[in-house]
Order: C-alpha cells, then sequence, then structure tokens
C-alpha cells in the first residue's frame, strides 16, 4: 500500500505459510526467462526457489515447458535450494535435484555450512554452486578466527570441485579478504543494489600481478 516496498524477507515466509510461494515462483520464472532472452549471451541467473515449488510434481515439468517454448539454454538458469529446506524434506529435495539434473539444469544451495554436517548432503545432491550462510561471512573482516574458519571451508568446498558464492557483502573491504581466502564470486549491495531492471554495470575478467613491498 501507497507505493511501500515490502522485502523478500517478510513476504516470502508468508506466502509458503499461505501454499502461494510456487506461485511466486512462476511469475519469477516467467520474467526471468523473458529476461534472458534480450540478455548478455554470458549472463546466467541465480533463482531461488522456496519451500512450496520444492514440494510440488508440478512446477519440473511445467519449468521444461517453458525452457523448451522460450529455447533458453538450461546452463544460463542456476536453481538455488536451501540447505535449510533440503534437510527438512530430504527425500522429495532427492527427487527434485534428479529432475534439476535431467533438465540440465545447474543447481546452488543457499545457507551452507550451518548443519552439524554441512558436507553430508552432498555424497547424493550434487550442485555446482555453495552459498556459504551469511553469519559465517559476516565477522570476517574483525576476526582471524572467522577468516581461517571460511578459508578451510572454502578448501573443503573446492577439493569437491565446487564453486563458492558468499552473500550478503556490503563493504568493499571485505572484497580482497574474500579472494584471499578463495571465494569464487561475491555477492551484495557493495557491488551494486537490487534493480528493477537488469542494467548493472557487469565486470569483466581482467589478469593482474600484484607485487610484494619491500621492507
Amino acid at each position: 500500500a501507497d507505493s511501500n516496498e515490502v522485502p523478500p524477507g517478510a513476504f516470502l515466509p508468508l506466502a509458503n505459510l499461505n501454499g502461494i510461494g510456487e506461485t511466486l515462483d512462476r511469475v519469477v520464472v516467467t520474467r526471468v526467462l523473458e529476461t534472458l532472452q534480450s540478455a548478455p549471451e554470458g549472463l546466467r541467473l541465480i533463482l531461488n526457489i522456496t519451500s512450496n515449488t520444492l514440494m510440488s510434481p508440478a512446477f519440473l515439468p511445467w519449468l521444461s515447458e517453458q525452457l523448451q517454448a522460450n529455447r533458453t539454454p538450461t546452463s544460463r538458469l542456476i536453481i538455488e535450494l536451501s540447505e535449510i529446506d533440503i534437510h527438512k524434506s530430504f527425500q522429495q529435495a532427492l527427487e527434485f535435484c534428479r529432475g534439476l539434473e535431467e533438465l540440465g539444469l545447474p543447481l546452488s544451495i543457499s545457507h551452507f555450512g550451518c548443519a552439524l554436517d554441512p558436507f553430508g548432503i552432498l555424497d547424493t545432491i550434487k550442485p555446482a554452486f555453495l552459498k556459504l550462510d551469511d553469519t559465517i561471512v559476516r565477522d570476517i573482516i574483525y576476526s582471524t578466527h572467522q577468516k581461517e574458519r571460511i578459508r578451510g571451508l572454502i578448501r573443503q568446498i573446492h577439493q569437491r570441485q565446487l564453486l563458492v558464492v558468499t552473500p550478503h557483502v556490503e563493504d568493499m573491504d571485505v572484497l580482497p579478504i574474500l579472494w584471499e581466502v578463495g571465494a569464487d564470486y561475491a555477492q551484495g549491495y557493495c557491488l551494486q543494489a537490487p534493480s528493477n531492471e537488469m542494467n548493472y554495470e557487469f565486470m569483466t575478467e581482467e589478469e593482474i600481478t600484484l607485487t610484494a613491498s619491500q621492507h
């Protein structure tokens, strides 16, 4: 009301409680596929899926039809599930992930690292990306202990040939630390805040040489 925006953290839990999470996910998928048709060829988008959709047997057949209708290469759309939702409904999540694999869609797991055995699910579920939980990354700039913990976690992830995404990066000073500990991707407002349009200033890859200072 009155043009006040409601953040996802406020409306998505209510949507799931009322069983309309899948409806919202279908709207977002439709918009995403339309966007990818006119977006740069190398652009890939990660789409967060609600727990309602995870439990729905109708979603993946519908998604397959949409991908065919839009002629979207499956590598350009990455589906993201929460580690929390996976543990809550493990059998359904396993079937959902098998369906993604059959469609050729990459998988990302968010909120990774909070479970007692976070690597346990990786024996049966095969993601391409792991997005660390923001509580793990939050104090990295202030805590040497936390920095070393993340370095060890990322090392274990890389040993499994998976890529690491670090979320909620709000301070530019955090970026060199994330690079130092081996993170592959960063996500957060310090790069650019969300927008109604796909008008981000995407960074290009460049090779640089760092020379140590002489003391």
